[in-house]
């Protein structure tokens, strides 16, 4: 597994499930292996045998919906989601009350690793609902795309008449050291599916950006 041997360390995963089935640590990994693997299927078997055995820990949830989402079943994927901001909602659980963001799906994009986080309640100033962080080979993050609203730029767009009331401007952006692009602009939230179909031609450079600027940091 450190060696990033997923598939071959799946059948020594699976012995040592047979000796300890509800052991968490084993199940976790048996996860990861098959999700790197691409045997998504596996994958979710592990994942729901994971949350029968901890069943307190809300970190599965994600993980069953990353699962759902590689298998293509978007209505149990949904469905999962629901339940975890009903979870959350609900302030049974105190360390998902305070967690800001999950990551919801991972895929990779011309042998890049793409990781896909939503937020659970952004706020104002800074909106962001969707962030996918593009890492290098180490896991370091060398760019990220975002779906966010900020609270001035809404302003000023009411200012000109541009958005009605009831409206919210949102904007696709990419960033990467000291340079951002934008790559559209939208008058209500997308849904996440919509975005998604983005990001892959922004990566590729199929989708050019509609404006693009450097910032200090």
């Amino acid at each position: 597994m450190e060696k990033g041997q997923h598939r071959d360390a799946i059948p020594y995963l699976k012995r040592a499930e047979k000796e300890y089935p509800d052991n968490p640590d084993i199940l976790w990994n048996l996860g990861i292996a098959n999700a790197e693997a691409g045997l998504h299927r596996e994958a979710l078997s592990a994942w729901l045998s994971y949350r029968k055995a901890l069943p307190d820990d809300w970190l599965a949830a994600p993980k069953v919906i990353q699962a759902h989402q590689a298998l293509g079943d978007l209505k149990a994927r949904d469905a999962e989601l629901k339940a975890l901001y009903a979870s959350r909602e609900s302030g049974k659980d105190p360390k998902l009350e305070k967690a800001d963001r999950f990551c919801r799906e991972q895929f990779v994009v011309e042998g890049r690793k793409v990781f896909a986080f939503e937020y659970f309640a952004p706020k104002d100033p800074t909106i962001i609902c969707y962030r996918f962080s593009v890492v290098d080979k180490k896991g370091n993050e060398e760019s990220y795309i975002s779906l966010g609203s900020y609270k001035t730029t809404v302003e000023i767009a009411r200012e000109l008449g541009e958005l009605k009331a009831n409206e919210r401007i949102y904007h696709l952006d990419k960033y990467q050291k000291t340079r951002h692009w934008t790559f559209g602009f939208f008058n209500e939230k997308p849904s996440y599916d919509e975005i998604r179909k983005s990001i892959p031609k922004i990566l590729s450079g199929e989708l050019k950006p509609v404006s693009s600027s450097r910032f200090k940091k």
